[in-house]
């Protein structure tokens, strides 16, 4: 070994590091001077049976780079599991690893959330994106001060908590803001970033289980939208998420379970003949048999995005309504209603394609009004799709026209043959010229494009007036009849001329 490693050496510490003297019984491990993977256990021999004094050394280099490698592999995946690899902080499994009730006592803890990152991943790229994050992380490590806690969690979330004086509830959002970046240049782009935050507050002033401090995060960021970026958690809260949910539940299930009914609401012409209805979707509890209104359930559809779901339930009700006419209902077309979410799916639109297809009268008798209100409406693909069903036959109708994304762009692109004109417009027509002179210029704009018209929302006989000298033909509104069950409308009394209706 000597000879090996260390020729001119001549005693035992000029060939191994020892860390500590050498003792009889006691065993020791030691590295070769300047030879760190050379590693030997090293063992002073019992005097008792030797004459001369005897060293033991046992060569375990393999067995010490097994060790090692073990070792850094336990590390790596330590920081592997508990440490975020695009932003270097402590993640979400560290933070309930390092804080316990006391830690958590005394401080605000804050769920923050960039809410527009997948705009900016549309925008820019995931991989930007990322880059991003990345940047957002260092800068608020250098704002936040020297005792705050950073945390990264998934998805764009950061946990961060604050030693706050507890008289200071008023004030934290303004501190949030003193840390909080609203524009950031991206490194990679050379391009300023707009960048939005929403915020849950939790004042840890007890003792509280981490479990718990984070759900009250999560809770009040949960309530966090653009007029009301920044929430503190407040406990009557819980109650009113847990109404929420049961009804969310309740909705879920009236829906899957074909608790649906259609009610029609006619579209009259000049002679109050109906020449149309329209569907309109309510729920109704079985359990109760109470009909539920729209306002008890299109926000939670659209909320937790389940337009395709309910307009394939719809779809489904209506499709069945025309197998089976009954005997006393106008023969008249029905129109159906449709947004962006149903006609870019995929399952969905080939269904509806193929109804028209493989059945030629339903070209006369249904007709599909796109809410215009939607921004999906004016996308590319819906904009293909509304024409493809334009091509086999369908009637397009525009909804709400005037009041939704890009509405001129709608009629040079899209084959819609009918115009409604919205109520808000129909509302003020009585009282406002600004309003009389937009309804003239949309008559204008759809007779120029060989367009029929519907004007929505007509209450009053002054407001049916005005409209049929300005030119409409075709009316809906509660002066025509408000919403009701097809049963009603098939009874004989409901199919004579709506000016009967109105005064029996």
């Amino acid at each position: 070994m000597i000879k090996t490693y260390s020729s001119g050496c001549t005693n035992l510490y000029q060939l191994f590091d020892l860390k500590t003297p050498l003792m009889p019984g006691v065993k020791q491990q030691a590295t070769i001077f300047k030879h760190p993977d050379c590693v030997f256990e090293i063992q002073p021999a019992s005097l008792e049976h030797h004459k001369k004094q005897l060293i033991h050394c046992f060569d375990i280099s393999k067995n010490a780079a097994k060790v090692k490698r073990f070792e850094d592999f336990k590390k790596q995946q330590f920081t592997k599991h508990y440490f975020d690899k695009l932003t270097g902080l402590k993640n979400h499994h560290y933070w309930k690893l390092a804080e316990t009730n006391d830690t958590l006592t005394g401080r605000y803890w804050v769920l923050l959330k960039l809410s527009n990152l997948r705009d900016i991943n549309t925008q820019y790229s995931y991989n930007n994106g990322d880059q991003l994050l990345s940047q957002i992380a260092l800068l608020l490590k250098s704002q936040l001060p020297i005792d705050a806690g950073l945390y990264r969690f998934p998805g764009a979330k950061f946990f961060v908590s604050i030693t706050v004086p507890a008289d200071t509830t008023p004030v934290i959002t303004e501190w949030i803001k003193s840390f909080l970046p609203t524009h950031l240049v991206h490194r990679s782009l050379s391009t300023q970033v707009s960048l939005h935050w929403h915020a849950g507050i939790y004042p840890c002033h007890n003792k509280a289980k981490p479990g718990n401090v984070l759900e009250a995060c999560t809770i009040a960021l949960s309530q966090a939208n653009y007029q009301r970026p920044y929430v503190v958690f407040d406990p009557n809260s819980v109650t009113q998420i847990r109404l929420h949910s049961q009804h969310k539940d309740r909705v879920k299930f009236l829906i899957d379970n074909n608790h649906l009914i259609l009610y029609l609401q006619p579209q009259v012409n000049l002679n109050q003949d109906i020449v149309g209805y329209e569907v309109l979707a309510r729920l109704t509890d079985p359990d109760s048999s109470q009909v539920l209104p729209p306002s008890d359930f299109i926000p939670i559809v659209e909320k937790y995005q389940w337009h395709v779901l309910f307009s394939r339930k719809l779809l489904e009700k209506v499709l069945a309504l025309l197998s089976d006419w009954p005997t006393g209902l106008a023969n008249v077309p029905i129109a159906i209603n449709l947004s962006g979410p149903e006609l870019l799916d995929d399952v969905f639109f080939e269904k509806v394609l193929r109804y028209f297809t493989e059945n030629p009268s339903l070209r006369d008798s249904l007709k599909l009004e796109l809410t215009e209100t939607s921004v999906l409406s004016s996308h590319l693909e819906t904009k293909r799709r509304l024409n493809l069903l334009a091509n086999v036959g369908a009637v397009i109708i525009i909804d709400d026209f005037g009041t939704g994304h890009a509405s001129l762009s709608q009629l040079i692109d899209m084959s819609a043959s009918v115009l409604k004109i919205d109520r808000e417009f129909v509302n003020q027509i009585e009282q406002s010229e600004r309003h009389r002179k937009i309804v003239n210029i949309t008559l204008e704009l759809a007779k120029s494009l060989a367009m029929e018209t519907i004007a929505e929302g007509v209450e009053t006989p002054a407001q049916a007036h005005l409209l049929q000298q300005m030119g409409v033909r075709i009316f809906q509104g509660f002066l025509y009849g408000k919403p009701a069950p097809v049963s009603y409308w098939s009874s004989k009394k409901s199919n004579q001329k709506v000016h009967q209706l109105l005064t029996n």
